[in-house]
């Protein structure tokens, strides 16, 4: 792990360093809210032809930062893949890392899973984060000003208008629906039918729904995500580029 110092604070980045190559792309993959600190480590095995930087939210597993939005964030990763100084950038945004991803300017092609971008409406979430953030301000804060969330009530974060000028890319979709709020097992999409449309819309993203699967699309489909990223970055990049010059 190494850490970068942005003009916003600091940044840990994980990803094997001593493996890294000059020629080979770059996919830097941002993770969503609240995930396991490993999540997604072993990345880099299936993906031989790339190096794999790995970074949290600040917040998660990482420093909080004092000014806290999607916004700021992606600033400061755009910092990151400046200093990570590659010719090909590639991101992967994971739920709320895909809200980043979409607002990021250093990446040339986007792969966005489950983008939960009108907040208000991510009904599974509200409960849980509430709980979380119930004894710790600074957690509060942050599930206050990224999703709306707190002891006052819900605020709709609406983050649709990220996806007009996005980077192009492709975005995952869970097949199990959001709506109607009923009892659930395991967690369905976030992403609401309006938004759907609305990433449908967008010329420069494609979407792909995958049937039967709710949020958690790399853990409940693994294999499916792994074939559909792959297709996105070849789609994205010439594999000969990586090779030396």
């Amino acid at each position: 792990m190494k850490t970068y110092e942005t003009s916003y604070g600091p940044v840990p980045v994980w990803g094997e360093f001593d493996r890294f190559e000059s020629y080979r792309p770059l996919l830097f993959v941002i993770r969503g809210a609240f995930p396991d600190l490993d999540s997604m480590t072993l990345l880099y095995r299936h993906l031989p032809e790339f190096d794999v930087a790995l970074v949290h939210l600040p917040g998660m597993h990482s420093p909080f930062f004092s000014e806290c939005s999607v916004n700021v964030f992606a600033r400061a990763f755009d910092e990151v893949v400046v200093a990570l100084d590659k010719r090909k950038i590639f991101a992967l945004g994971l739920s709320t890392g895909a809200l980043v991803a979409l607002a990021m300017r250093g990446a040339e092609s986007l792969i966005l899973v489950e983008p939960p971008l009108s907040t208000a409406d991510a009904w599974p979430l509200i409960p849980q984060f509430l709980e979380w953030g119930a004894n710790n301000s600074d957690v509060a804060r942050w599930i206050d000003e990224i999703f709306g969330y707190s002891e006052q009530g819900v605020v709709n974060r609406d983050y649709t208008g990220l996806l007009e000028n996005s980077s192009p890319g492709v975005v995952l979709l869970g097949g199990a629906p959001l709506e109607p709020r009923r009892p659930f097992d395991r967690m369905p999409s976030l992403v609401t039918q309006a938004d759907r449309a609305r990433i449908a819309a967008t010329p420069h993203l494609k979407a792909i729904v995958l049937p039967g699967v709710g949020h958690n699309v790399p853990f409940r489909a693994p294999k499916e995500f792994l074939v559909i990223l792959k297709q996105a970055l070849a789609d994205s990049a010439y594999v000969a580029s990586t090779s030396r010059v």
